[in-house]
């Protein structure tokens, strides 16, 4: 394969954002679009008394935290944390078994942050979730189409003899939610550029909307993503998250770098940084191809929430870390007419903790 890497162009970005509306609009008013636009009520009340102990478990695309937090007032104090990484999760006996090795035997709630998409389900003032698809990988078989958070009290209510309480959200709502504490809801947006790539904004103060941006298919995919496309475990899904996350990256270079073995971003970074290698430039293409498709999905937010100002609460490694990433965002954004300084970035600290945390405090 050719390593010449494929751009978009000016006029390809400017019709990639213009399309990003168009789809958000859709979505939003409940007409055909490849966004979902999943609306995410917010409890109304706390379900925790204060000084109450519980548990968070965020599980990402290949990633894990798990931490205790004690109710304080209308906040939570983390008391102690863990990471791991995590497995595929294959099936619905996987992923029972992982949360349950997981959990700590003290305690009465659980909240789980789960980058997966779900509808959202209202049981007894707990945020739950019924999973729609399965993505980055995973299947989730058995699971699909299901209450996560009630299977699961079930679970180890038959298996294990735990009576316990969960609340399950999407981690895109999750990170709306962390913004909240800080941001108007009419301000802000949140973002999520790592393993996968999804936005969520809030449709009014007591409603999030996860765009599932990742599924959104109105543009020309490139020649490696059509090949990734059609090797994956789901062919003609998520089109635009197999272009731009860093799940996806990683892929693009080793099928146009001969014989390479190119395993995280962290080390793509390092070949596009290093600038000596003969594959640096192919390495700091790829990085900057998908900025640029980021920015055009940022310009159409922007455009959509007709704000002067913007505050983005922004999640992921290939965001923060990926070779000059953040700042080719911004220079492709200005290029899609959003003025200088209009969107502000923000890394809120344990953000997948504080956020979910939320949902029962």
């Amino acid at each position: 394969m050719s390593s010449d890497i494929e751009m978009y162009s000016q006029e390809d970005l400017e019709t990639i954002r213009d399309n990003f509306v168009k789809e958000i609009e859709a979505g939003i008013s409940g007409k055909a679009s490849s966004l979902q636009c999943i609306r995410n009520p917010l409890p109304s009340q706390s379900v925790v008394a204060d000084g109450a102990v519980f548990q968070v478990i965020t599980i990402g695309g290949s990633h894990m935290k798990k931490a205790l937090m004690k109710k304080v007032g209308n906040k939570a104090e983390i008391l102690s944390r863990e990471e791991s990484s995590v497995p595929i999760f294959s099936d619905q006996e996987v992923f029972f078994s992982f949360i349950q090795a997981n959990l700590d035997p003290n305690v009465n709630n659980l909240v789980i942050n789960l980058a997966q998409a779900l509808e959202p389900v209202m049981r007894n003032n707990l945020l739950d979730g019924k999973m729609i698809h399965a993505t980055k990988e995973h299947l989730f078989d058995g699971l699909l189409g299901k209450v996560v958070g009630e299977e699961l009290e079930n679970y180890l209510k038959e298996k294990h003899q735990r009576k316990i309480r969960i609340s399950v959200g999407n981690d895109q709502v999750i990170l709306v939610l962390a913004g909240l504490a800080d941001h108007s809801w009419e301000n802000l947006i949140a973002g999520i550029v790592g393993t996968g790539v999804d936005f969520g904004i809030c449709s009014d103060q007591s409603t999030i909307i996860n765009l599932e941006s990742g599924g959104f298919s109105k543009f020309t995919p490139t020649e490696t993503g059509i090949i990734i496309d059609k090797e994956s475990e789901k062919p003609g899904q998520f089109i635009f998250e197999k272009e731009v996350s860093g799940r996806y990256l990683i892929c693009h270079y080793n099928l146009l770098v001969t014989n390479s073995q190119c395993t995280t971003t962290e080390e793509l970074s390092q070949i596009a940084d290093e600038g000596q290698s003969d594959n640096s430039p192919i390495a700091q293409k790829l990085f900057e191809r998908s900025a640029s498709l980021i920015a055009a999905q940022l310009a159409g937010i922007f455009q959509y929430k007709k704000q002067p100002n913007l505050v983005c609460a922004m999640e992921g490694s290939v965001f923060w870390h990926g070779w000059h990433y953040q700042d080719m965002v911004k220079d492709y954004l200005q290029k899609l007419a959003v003025p200088a300084e209009s969107i502000k970035f923000v890394d809120i600290q344990d953000n997948s903790l504080h956020g979910a945390a939320r949902l029962i405090i």
